[in-house]
Order: C-alpha cells, then structure tokens, then sequence
C-alpha cells in the first residue's frame, strides 16, 4: 500500500495545525485535524518561506473529537514549491 500525502502547506500554523520541532530541527511533534492519516504517510509543512515534508512516525486520534490527532513527525526533506 502506498503512504498517501497530506499537504498543510497552505493551512495557518496556530490556528489549523501546531507544530513542535524537536531534536534540532530533525523531526517534531504535531498536532492536527484529519481522519486519514496513517503510520507512514507524509506531511507538507512550510516554515517561513521553505516547505518540508515529514514522515509519520506515530499517530493517535483523540476520542472526542475524533478527527483531532498528535503525530510524531521525523525526516524532513526539502519540498520544492509545485512537486505534489
């Protein structure tokens, strides 16, 4: 099965999604709404002017409501604008 693409490159941090980055820059935590992602997927994120795209290493879905998640994301890759 293929790891799907979620891209959060065009939402606003604080109010779609946070994120924590952790161990210099190397992987971060997230936290988001969304019922389909899954262990492996990836994520596109934008910091500043650069965008990065992020593998799913953990998930798990609140209870209530429950398309609210937390995702550990590692192994950023520089994601040129226009490469979906």
């Amino acid at each position: 099965m293929k790891n799907k693409i979620h891209d959060y490159s065009q939402l606003v941090w604080g109010r779609d999604y946070v994120f924590e980055l952790l161990n210099e820059g190397t992987g971060g935590y997230m936290t988001g709404i969304g019922k389909s992602i899954e262990l492996g997927d990836y994520i596109i994120l934008r910091h500043s002017c650069q965008v990065y795209q992020y593998q799913v290493e953990e998930i798990n879905y609140y209870r209530h409501p429950p398309d609210i998640y937390i995702a550990l994301l590692n192994n950023p890759r520089y994601h040129p604008p226009n490469a979906h």
